[in-house]
């Protein structure tokens, strides 16, 4: 992984033993030596569980992508509740900039 990349890895590299048992048994990853890759394979395996418990009754998953600008219209919806008169909060904004040579489209280029 590239130096500017691995700022961002994803596997925190100090935890507590207790932390790191949590994480080994929700993973089932070798917490704390694990990589980004393991980690990335975990991620692309729970979502593909995720669309296959799914898969015979679709509207009942909600798929949201904040960073397109999803907000309480979707959400709402999905929840059948009226649309609240006040800003949808963004606690953590990320920089998901498409122009080429983001990080952001770095790191999609790497994992894809």
């Amino acid at each position: 992984m590239d130096q500017e990349l691995s700022q961002y890895a994803c596997a925190p590299k100090k935890a507590s033993e207790e932390l790191n048992e949590i994480r080994r048994t929700l993973y089932g990853l070798p917490f704390p030596n694990v990589t980004d890759d393991q980690l990335l394979e975990r991620y692309r395996s729970h979502n593909q569980q995720v669309m296959e418990y799914f898969k015979d009754r679709p509207e009942s998953l909600l798929i949201v992508d904040w960073a397109a600008g999803d907000g309480w219209a979707k959400l709402c919806q999905f929840l059948d509740k009226k649309i609240p008169a006040k800003p949808f909060p963004h606690a953590n904004r990320g920089d998901y900039s498409k122009r080429p040579g983001s990080l952001w489209q770095r790191m999609l280029e790497k994992w894809a």
